[in-house]
């Protein structure tokens, strides 16, 4: 249900949606829809709940491609030949009201087929933080080795600015299985609501889980791995992201130890 919600356009169409209702309700009480289509103000909200609706039906939720997005130009084209079809015959107030809603509905289709043409081109550049068992770990002789505190420290500024930046973010709960036997500095991270929760068998293929799926969705190109994650996950990780043109990298704050060390 969380990532149901956390679906890009989600929230902008539930808000146009309010809006839309709120405007029509503002100028006509009764909700006749004829004096509504008259008004170039309904009609511009009207044209923004659709248009957010497309990107959440077609962007977000189907996920179409280049070809799809190609094929939807029949679509509102289509809309603008019927509209000049009612246009040329019906009743004059009927015919005015048909082409007005064609009219909005096929801006809104184009719209947001040039907004998905814009993400479609758009190359990946970010990076991507998955964090495993709520947990970021530092490397650590013990309670007493200060160079994995300050560390320590500093891998949780950096989740701060991470999660500040609206950075993408997700959690994923696996099960146990091997682990590295090396004692480390544990920093519990509790999930917002906003970060995408998920569940993930290793034994499992990627391609046909959520988590793959909502990865593959993402403009990244890049993979942080943080937490507790075993040889096998790191494994089909690794191969995983070898097959999707993704950058896998497992740091788990051994860099800025590091840093300190040498700082040291």
């Amino acid at each position: 249900m969380k990532q149901f919600f956390n679906k890009p356009y989600l929230l902008p169409t539930l808000i146009s949606l309010v809006l839309l209702g709120v405007v029509s309700a503002w100028l006509s009480p009764a909700f006749d829809l004829f004096a509504l289509a008259h008004d170039l103000r309904w009609l511009a909200v009207a044209a923004l709940f659709l248009y957010c609706l497309f990107c959440w039906l077609c962007i977000s939720l189907g996920r179409w491609g280049e070809v799809a997005w190609k094929r939807a130009d029949y679509l509102w084209l289509g809309c603008v030949a019927l509209a000049l079809v009612v246009q040329a015959a019906g009743e004059s107030s009927l015919r005015w009201v048909a082409t007005a809603l064609l009219l909005v509905l096929a801006l809104s289709l184009r719209a947001a087929k040039v907004n998905a043409e814009i993400l479609l081109k758009t190359p990946r550049r970010q990076a991507l933080w998955l964090i495993f068992n709520q947990r970021l770990e530092v490397p650590s002789e013990g309670r007493l080795d200060m160079k994995a505190q300050r560390a320590k420290v500093r891998l949780t500024q950096l989740l701060r600015d991470w999660r500040v930046g609206q950075l993408p973010l997700a959690h994923v709960r696996v099960g146990s299985g091997q682990s590295s036997a090396q004692p480390s500095a544990v920093i519990e991270v509790k999930p917002r609501f906003s970060e995408p929760e998920f569940t993930h068998d290793f034994q499992d293929s990627l391609e046909a889980t959520a988590l793959g799926r909502w990865v593959l969705e993402q403009p990244v190109d890049t993979l942080y791995l943080f937490g507790e994650i075993n040889s096998l996950l790191l494994a089909q990780l690794l191969r995983w992201g070898t097959d999707h043109g993704l950058e896998v990298i497992v740091d788990g704050g051994v860099t800025l130890l590091n840093e300190e060390r040498e700082a040291a």
